[in-house]
């Protein structure tokens, strides 16, 4: 695992870390409750079971909300970022999205996209306008 992740403490971050590495989008979900949630977690949050599942999710989701930082600090200046609600009620994340920020709207369909890091050499995730199906 590529350095900083090697030292993760948090197993379920680490494990998110490792399917990005091999191109799926992961979460946990709990067979106790059937609740599946991200981020990904080690006990969930609705239970409190241990004895989770990993699942992937589908990477599509809306735009929630989204803003443009001018100081960007590892990738392209400026850079845009925003809150996208998950497909199937799973949870936000906030993240990269790949898009001019004049052309967004909140409301916008956004699906997972992978990228290289040149500054950490880890697989990370981003999210960009879903265009046409």
């Amino acid at each position: 695992m590529p350095g900083f992740l090697s030292d993760l403490e948090d197993t379920a971050a680490a494990r998110f870390y490792e399917e990005l590495e091999r191109g799926r989008f992961m979460t946990t979900r709990c067979p106790v409750c059937d609740h599946t949630f991200f981020p990904p977690r080690i006990v969930c949050p609705r239970c409190l079971g241990s004895e989770l599942d990993w699942v992937e999710l589908s990477g599509r989701g809306t735009l929630y909300a989204f803003t443009q930082q001018h100081h960007a600090l590892a990738h392209r200046k400026p850079e845009v970022v925003g809150a996208v609600d998950l497909e199937g009620d799973v949870g936000r994340i906030f993240t990269v999205i790949d898009a001019p920020f004049e052309g967004l709207e909140v409301g916008t369909a956004v699906k997972v996209s992978f990228f290289r890091s040149p500054v950490f050499d880890i697989m990370l995730h981003k999210f960009k306008p879903v265009l046409s199906d």
